[in-house]
């Protein structure tokens, strides 16, 4: 399936990598439950453990957020330094404290269904830059 959506957030980390260098990508897709898609954006992007947090952690570089519609989904679409830095970072989301509890409280209930989520070593990159 191919769609184009505009994108709505983008959070940029403090790591520039040398030209030509490769990088890890992360595509996530969370199913939001029907009438909920803005609260569920208003919640990653504005509660402290959504993507404040994970723009904040080791070897992150960018992420863009924006809104499927037609399946009622948020996108991320995230380049880490090497994709293992992706799998690191999920794993403290696994973590069982108070942060990550507040965080599932708070944006569990936005969620249908499990979310696809895919780390992949990039390859080839074009730029118009």
């Amino acid at each position: 399936r191919m769609v184009a959506m505009d994108c709505l957030e983008n959070y940029a980390g403090p790591v520039v990598l040398a030209k030509g260098a490769s990088y890890g990508v992360t595509l996530v897709e969370v199913p939001i439950i029907e009438g909920k898609l803005d609260e569920a954006f208003k919640v990653f992007t504005e509660h402290a453990m959504g993507l404040a947090y994970t723009s904040s952690r080791p070897g992150f570089l960018s992420l863009d957020v924006a809104l499927d519609a037609e399946k009622n989904s948020v996108i991320l679409f995230e380049r880490w330094v090497k994709k293992d830095n992706w799998t690191a970072y999920m794993a403290t989301r696994a973590v069982d404290n108070a942060a990550n509890t507040s965080w599932n409280e708070t944006f569990g209930p936005l969620v249908s269904g499990a979310p696809r989520m895919v780390a992949m070593d990039c390859l080839k990159t074009y730029s118009a830059m």
